[in-house]
């Protein structure tokens, strides 16, 4: 049995045979795997036997948390990547496994290889006019009373160092 919270206007069908394909991995870590499908981005958090589906069943709402975090954020007007939907996965009534599904940002990548590159050039100015941008994009998160659970350079995307799109 498949549990989907799906954004307007995404097909039910479509969701469902994207999570059919493998798909290009991104990241594949210990707690979710994180892999593109065409225009979408698939984070599946990995469940391990054992005490792993209790687990997730019982905190069901924490792991929900990012698709809906996503949502008021970009009710609020804050930079997030479009929403697509959350799919929850059951067996014997127990989740085995949980995707949150959300649009690739083309051309972007994570703020740490972005100042990586950045520093590169050795240009102190550049690097100055970058951190007054992330940190008005910080400061929109605070004045919108929006806290990250999971605030760190991986979890954030640019294309340009001037706007910011947080995951």
């Amino acid at each position: 049995i498949t549990k989907l919270y799906l954004s307007q206007g995404t097909s039910v069908v479509e969701v469902l045979e994207t999570l059919e394909v493998p798909g290009e991995m991104i990241k594949d870590g210990d707690k979710r795997t994180i892999t593109r499908v065409g225009d979408w981005v698939l984070k599946t958090t990995r469940i391990n036997g054992g005490i792993g589906p209790l687990k997730m069943t019982t905190s069901r709402d924490r792991y929900r948390n990012g698709w809906v975090a996503s949502i008021e954020m970009a009710r609020l007007g804050l930079p997030v990547p479009k929403t697509i939907a959350y799919v929850t996965s059951r067996l014997l009534g127990f989740i085995w496994r949980s995707v949150f599904i959300y649009k690739y940002l083309e051309g972007h990548q994570h703020v740490i290889e972005y100042l990586s590159e950045l520093t590169k050039k050795n240009d102190p100015d550049e690097i100055e006019i970058f951190f007054s941008h992330f940190s008005d994009a910080l400061k929109s998160l605070a004045d919108k009373n929006v806290f990250h659970r999971d605030l760190k350079l991986s979890n954030v995307l640019t294309n340009n160092g001037k706007t910011f799109y947080f995951i």
